[in-house]
């Protein structure tokens, strides 16, 4: 149930930058940092709730193409497990510093960033 509800905030997250005004460089910071700060909180209630003598936690399966070709009846499953877990909190803990180190360096295509930053997140 965690896990979802990191991916599904990395997913709002991203949706919402993507509504925020370009000219709005502050609003779109901002609003990165909020969101990749609360990914984070998540990612550290994931590690809490994690049990170590347990094989694969959290398990999430999407039957997503049923049709095409060879993909045929092929899942999308995510797992945590006891070093997996630790990935995940590294790279949630690493997205707020990109974003805070970034603050004044990035001028130009700062939504464009932010986006990319969050969906490189995503596919951590």
């Amino acid at each position: 149930m965690i896990l979802t509800c990191i991916v599904g905030s990395i997913l709002i997250s991203i949706v919402i930058i993507a509504l925020i005004p370009r000219e709005n460089s502050m609003k779109l910071r901002q609003q990165a940092l909020e969101w990749s700060l609360i990914t984070f909180a998540l990612s550290i209630l994931l590690l809490v709730n994690l049990h170590q003598e347990a094989q694969f936690q959290q398990i999430i399966e999407f039957s997503w193409v049923n049709t095409i070709g060879w993909f045929e009846g092929s899942p999308i499953l995510f797992a945590v497990d006891g070093i997996s877990i630790f990935f995940i909190v590294l790279s949630t803990l690493l997205t707020p510093i990109c974003i805070l180190v970034s603050w004044d360096s990035i001028k130009f295509l700062v939504k464009e960033f932010i986006m990319c930053l969050l969906g490189i997140e995503l596919l951590l």
